[in-house]
């Protein structure tokens, strides 16, 4: 286990990913990935419950994505406010139910996990895996989806 090094998830290339498909159970229902489970907590939220249907039945995270950003010019701080505790519950039932994704996790353990993202300096970094700024923190978005799930790994394994 190497001290300080970088593990780098990119959208949907890597299980640690929101993206990527890794099924797990919440509340009853079965979710695709954590992006699907985000998506409909964030309709739920909103009280959009039209949307849950038509996320259920979308297996495309991306798709997820686009059809709840909408609901962000509703109130986003509002939304904000409470995101990351749906974040959180829904990383530990994947990371919980999922076998691949918890060794991925084990693996990770006392390592940096960075989440690429050039498009999202909250949930990521604010740029790809291939940036040179990558090397330098202080260059770094929040990095929130990283941050979750090192302490997820602290509370799964220590």
């Amino acid at each position: 286990m190497a001290t300080n090094s970088l593990v780098l998830i990119e959208n949907g290339r890597n299980v640690l990913s929101n993206f990527a498909y890794a099924p797990f159970v919440a509340d009853g229902l079965l979710y695709l990935t954590i992006e699907q489970y985000v998506c409909i907590q964030k309709a739920k939220y909103f009280k959009a419950h039209a949307l849950c249907a038509t996320l259920f039945c979308t297996r495309s995270p991306r798709k997820c994505k686009e059809i709840t950003q909408d609901l962000d010019q509703i109130d986003c701080n509002d939304w904000v406010s409470v995101s990351d505790e749906f974040v959180y519950g829904g990383l530990k039932e994947k990371f919980s139910q999922n076998k691949a994704a918890r060794d991925a996790l084990f693996k990770a353990r006392g390592q940096v996990i960075v989440n690429c993202d050039k498009f999202d300096k909250v949930w990521g970094v604010g740029f790809d895996a291939n940036d040179p700024r990558l090397q330098d923190k202080n260059c770094w978005g929040q990095n929130k989806l990283g941050n979750m799930l090192m302490q997820l790994c602290i509370e799964m394994f220590n």
